[in-house]
C-alpha cells in the first residue's frame, strides 16, 4: 500500500484555497489530465498533501539567466519612463 494513502486526505475546497484557484478549475484540470494527482473515494475527490507538494514542485519556473535575475531588473521599461518622465 502506498504511504501517501495513509495521510489525511484533503477535499477540493481545501486544495482550491491552498492553490488560490476555484474548485471548478480543479475539475477542469482533472478532466484535462492536469493538476495534482487525486483519488476518488466513493463520490468524493480527495488529494494528499504529498501529491500536492510533488505537483507544486513540478510547477517551479526558473529564470533564464544563471543568477536567476531578469536582465531588465532595475531598468525602467519604455512605458514606465514615459509615465514617470525623464530621469
Amino acid at each position: 500500500m502506498s504511504s501517501s494513502l495513509l495521510q489525511p486526505l484533503l477535499d477540493s475546497n481545501k486544495v482550491a484555497r491552498l492553490l488560490g484557484v476555484e474548485v471548478e478549475t480543479l475539475g477542469t484540470w482533472r478532466r484535462k489530465g492536469y493538476g495534482p494527482r487525486w483519488y476518488r473515494v466513493g463520490k468524493n475527490v480527495r488529494y494528499t498533501e504529498t501529491d500536492l507538494c510533488v505537483w507544486m514542485n513540478a510547477q517551479v519556473q526558473r529564470g533564464l539567466s544563471p543568477a536567476g535575475d531578469s536582465p531588465d531588473i532595475g531598468r525602467a521599461t519604455d512605458t514606465e519612463a514615459r509615465r514617470h518622465g525623464p530621469s
